[in-house]
Formats: C-alpha cells, structure tokens, sequence
C-alpha cells in the first residue's frame, strides 16, 4: 500500500482567539536600483493606524521590529539594544523599509482599505490580513505573501502601540536614515 502525505493546512485567523501575526515572505525592490531585499516578517494591522513588524533573519531570529500606533511609531533593533522613536510619518517606514508610507496607510493596505497615494494589489477578506499584498510607490514596492498564522504571545496588550522595549537605548527616528541599516541584505532581481 502507498503511503500518503497530508498537507500542512494554515489555520485561519478566527481560529485563535486573540490578535495574530500574519507570517509573510516580503520582497522590496527599490525603483531607482531595481535592487530587491527578501526577508520573513511577522505582521499586526488593526485599524486605525497599529502597525507591528518584525523582521526576521534566515535562521529566525528578529533583526528589527516597527511598532507604530496613537501616532507614535519605534524601530528596534534588538542585537544593537537600540530603539528609534517618534511621530509615525512616512519618514520613519521609508527608513526602516525604504518605501515612503505612513503605518496608517500601510495598515489601511493590509486590512483592504487602499489609501489613496499607493497603489496597492491585495488578494483576501477586507479586514483581515491578506493572503497577497503588493503596494507600489514611486520608491520601490513592496511584496507580501502569507505563509502562516500564528497568535500573538507575551507582551500582545503593548503590540501596535509605539511601545519601546525595556532596556534599550532610546534614539530620534530621524537619526535611523542616517544610518541607512535598510542597505544591508540586498539581493539582485
């Protein structure tokens, strides 16, 4: 008798019953370059603007994390100790993902309520997180393709709130372009 396979089967966000990450495979590609960057990111939406973002290496472990909500937005990068923070604008996303968008607007994306200065593609149920995202701006786009749920663990209450993590040097937003940490991990088309 031949042995079967049974599919891994993703379960859907109603199956948990607190917030989820939706864990996407992201691609970026800059529209001056053509450059593109890859990477696994864990993501939170719920509107109106809480956004959560974390930025995963090959081997899992977290490289940086956007966490924007009231206005407020912080990118950490944990290995450094370091947390930039300030208003949540188009300015801080462009410096950690280099494409410029608010978290509201980025959040309205991924829900289904496409704001009007990005073009965006999604594939899902409005109000939930896509299967599929793409969102085009004159910097680059951005690619998003869910491969899982997961619920959201430990600190969920601070997710989406412009939270800094304990223990961590505090920095302006504004200082993160500076540094440019989004040119590390590029990869060719």
């Amino acid at each position: 008798m031949a042995g079967s396979c049974t599919a891994h089967r993703r379960l859907p966000e109603e199956a948990f019953p607190g917030p989820t990450f939706g864990v996407y495979r992201a691609r970026i590609v800059d529209a001056r370059t053509g450059d593109g960057r890859r990477a696994r990111a864990l993501v939170f939406a719920e509107l109106p603007d809480r956004l959560h973002v974390e930025i995963l290496s090959p081997v899992g472990a977290t490289e940086a994390i956007l966490d924007a909500g009231s206005g407020r937005v912080s990118i950490t990068f944990p290995r450094d100790r370091v947390s930039y923070v300030g208003p949540a604008d188009e300015q801080a996303f462009a410096a950690l993902v280099g494409l410029r968008a608010t978290p509201a607007a980025v959040v309205q994306s991924l829900l289904g309520t496409a704001p009007s200065d990005l073009e965006v593609e999604r594939d899902g149920r409005p109000g939930r997180l896509p299967e599929s995202l793409r969102i085009r701006t004159a910097d680059g786009v951005l690619t998003l393709k869910l491969r899982t749920i997961e619920p959201v663990r430990g600190a969920g209450s601070t997710v989406g709130t412009g939270h800094v993590p304990p223990d961590v040097e505090t920095r302006p937003v504004a200082d993160l372009a500076a540094e440019r940490p989004r040119d590390r991990g590029r990869d060719s088309r």
